[in-house]
């Protein structure tokens, strides 16, 4: 029975000047290419020094074993199996991508639930357009969102596409024109009025969390970005709000995600109006922690504030003693957002300005998801209709 198809390992040693060493661990034949698999171990040179690169290093040493037969014996690389593609060559690709965690998690759980139970089994050669048709046809009847769905889409077409540039399939079996899903928008997104926002701060009782609240509602900045604001982001002297960095999962990851055509290092800074200024300077001085780097929001530890704990005992019991409705993935943090564009929106008429006050790249996003228009514009919009086609009569 030939070689099975090897991804080696990876071993960790501590120098005795406490730096880290990796060592490779992989089989290989002997010179001429045949005869017995022996073990080889490498140790990489000080100058690889995180996991990431080491595994940059065994990628590139069992390449060439693998597409040579050291793979699966005496088949091509097209017989290689879509599990394998998924477990030796993806992981190389996304750590050269450097991907956000919460990319890697929606990235994990799209391939854990729904596109290696579907492929795993299936040689990269075999695989057609009528395949990826059927596992599509597979998830729209499963009632998945349709922006969800074409997520996954989109990542099934990504990991074809490294089959594809690793010579391992000559042609993408994903094509656009027949399988990419139409996102609809499945309901309207939340966004609260100006007496509902103040209802709901009423509805709060601690001081700290109706700051947080009016944190939100005074910047439309997003839920990473806030929970993740220290008190050094926060300049009352220049009335400023500089957001670098954001809480994931309790964890501050410097920097914001990039734009798609941004390369520099991205910020997102908002003015601070006199209400919110009043506000954070006596949230500031009520503080127990204030080093510059101490969150802003945080619990009574200092550690950040849990964003799903904040939801069900602070946000959600508002809303419900309001009878506002709470809408699945709707009635978060996000909500202000929505609720700071359409405002903005309303009372400056200025789209481009509630795109600079949320941060966003193009204009189109801001017009198409995030303003709302409510019952006074379109009464005005059916008067102005009604005056341009009538006159003044």
């Amino acid at each position: 029975m030939g070689q099975s198809f090897q991804k080696g390992n990876i071993l960790e040693r501590r120098r005795r000047d406490g730096t880290m060493a990796y060592q490779l661990r992989y089989r290989v034949r002997g010179p001429d290419g045949v005869g017995k698999w022996e073990w080889q171990t490498e140790t990489l040179p000080r100058s690889v020094v995180t996991k990431k690169q080491a595994d940059r290093e065994l990628a590139t040493r069992l390449r060439p074993i693998n597409e040579a037969g050291g793979g699966i014996a005496g088949a091509g690389s097209g017989s290689i199996k879509f599990s394998v593609l998924v477990e030796s060559y993806w992981p190389l690709y996304v750590a050269n991508q450097n991907m956000r965690p919460g990319t890697l998690d929606a990235y994990a759980a799209m391939l854990g639930k729904w596109i290696e139970p579907f492929f795993k089994d299936f040689a990269l050669a075999e695989i057609t357009s009528s395949h990826v048709s059927k596992f599509l046809g597979m998830l729209d009847r499963t009632g998945l969102a349709s922006k969800y769905r074409r997520n996954i889409y989109n990542l099934v077409n990504e990991i074809f596409d490294v089959a594809v540039a690793n010579g391992l399939i000559p042609s993408n079996p994903v094509r656009s024109k027949i399988h990419r899903p139409a996102v609809l928008q499945d309901q309207e997104k939340s966004a609260l009025s100006s007496s509902q926002c103040w209802a709901v701060i009423a509805a709060v009782t601690k001081r700290q969390d109706k700051a947080l609240l009016w944190t939100f509602m005074l910047t439309g900045m997003r839920q990473g970005e806030v929970l993740g604001l220290r008190r050094m982001d926060v300049d009352l002297e220049s009335k400023k709000i500089t957001a670098t960095n954001v809480l994931y999962r309790g964890r501050l990851l410097r920097g914001l995600k990039k734009h798609k055509r941004g390369r520099k290092p991205r910020q997102h800074q908002v003015l601070i109006p006199e209400m919110l200024e009043m506000i954070l300077r006596d949230h500031l001085e009520s503080s127990s922690f204030q080093g510059p780097e101490d969150f802003l929001f945080h619990k009574d530890d200092g550690s950040p504030v849990d964003p799903d704990v904040f939801r069900s005992a602070v946000l959600y019991p508002a809303l419900r003693q309001l009878g506002i409705p709470i809408l699945r993935r709707a009635s978060g943090f996000h909500m202000f957002r929505h609720t700071a564009a359409s405002l903005i929106n309303k009372e400056t008429g200025n789209m481009k300005l509630s795109q600079a006050q949320l941060g966003h790249a193009n204009v189109q996003l801001t017009a198409d998801v995030y303003t709302h228009v409510d019952e006074t514009q379109k009464k005005s919009a059916a008067e102005a209709l009604e005056r341009g086609i009538l006159g003044n009569l």
